[in-house]
């Protein structure tokens, strides 16, 4: 198996981040995004939690980045369907 990962919240601040890193790095990277795609330069794709999620590639590494940081955000999107 290749060196690979998959971040679940790639357009946030630390996945972006941590996107760049891992790319600069040479390692094989999918990022997952809930509204808008990331700015990095790599394999992205929309992620609802509601829908069973079927991977096509081996992925080593899963990291689980994604939150809901301000508090405002939350009560805003919790009357919303996410």
């Amino acid at each position: 198996m290749t060196n690979s990962s998959i971040i679940i919240g790639c357009n946030s601040f630390s996945g972006e981040k941590l996107a760049y890193f891992l790319k600069k790095k040479g390692i094989k990277t999918l990022g997952t995004y809930r509204r808008k795609k990331s700015k990095v330069k790599i394999k992205q794709f929309k992620l609802d939690f509601t829908k069973d999620i079927n991977l096509k590639s081996n992925v080593k590494n899963i990291i689980l980045i994604s939150a809901i940081h301000k508090v405002e955000e939350f009560c805003s999107n919790e009357k919303k369907k996410l």
